[in-house]
């Protein structure tokens, strides 16, 4: 049962593309997963669809990052900023088992 307005389905083409460019970005191999997911956020305090990232890398922690805004907005400075926040929180990590980046940017696209 769906409840609540209807919304586009995300641009699985675009979403091929996030993933190519992270992929090449981070260097990452067969055996790493990436996902890139757009949700609906029913949080009051956030846009009403978030475009979440997650990063699965043998012998590393769990990754995660958040951008309140819809794959179709996501730009390159954003996807400079994942591989950031992602390239720090390896950094501080090492030797976690598990890890979570949080929130991640807030910016409306430029």
């Amino acid at each position: 049962m769906h409840i609540g307005p209807s919304r586009p389905k995300p641009d699985l083409v675009r979403i091929r593309a996030i993933k190519e460019d992270l992929r090449a970005q981070l260097g990452l191999t067969d055996a790493d997963t990436l996902t890139v997911a757009e949700l609906a956020c029913l949080d009051s305090e956030c846009a009403p669809i978030e475009t979440v990232f997650g990063l699965m890398r043998p012998r590393a922690p769990q990754l995660q990052h958040r951008l309140h805004k819809p794959t179709s907005d996501v730009n390159s400075d954003d996807l400079a900023d994942v591989c950031a926040a992602w390239r720090a929180a390896l950094e501080r990590s090492q030797g976690s088992d598990v890890h979570d980046v949080g929130q991640g940017s807030e910016r409306d696209s430029t």
